[in-house]
């Protein structure tokens, strides 16, 4: 929130998979930032229920991960991620990724 505060984004935040699918049945992001690690079902879960939904499956989704092993990266390609992060990361890395994947969400 901090890094992201201030560039006029309407940030919302879920603090499990369920309650973010919950709030995805309401609302429709145009970028998500999904952490791979969470309370319930993980990351990777939660971006292959988005790409199964017709009406969600297009929004860009960047992964963040505290791993940078090829498996965690190869996985969060499979499971839908068009991008990711490794933490700790740094304000211009994240802003960078957050402004190609809302490029991508504007399309050509």
């Amino acid at each position: 929130a901090k890094i992201l505060d201030g560039k006029n984004y309407q940030l919302v935040f879920a603090a499990s998979g369920a309650q973010a699918l919950g709030f995805l049945r309401k609302m429709r992001p145009d970028l998500i930032l999904l952490d791979i690690q969470m309370p319930d079902m993980d990351g990777m879960e939660v971006a292959r229920c988005l790409k199964r939904d017709p009406r969600l499956a297009e929004i860009p989704i960047i992964m963040i991960t505290g791993h940078s092993g090829g498996d965690v990266v190869r996985d969060s390609l499979k499971a839908g991620a068009s991008d990711f992060v490794v933490k700790p990361f740094d304000r211009e890395t994240l802003l960078t990724k957050v402004t190609r994947g809302l490029d991508r969400a504007a399309g050509p």
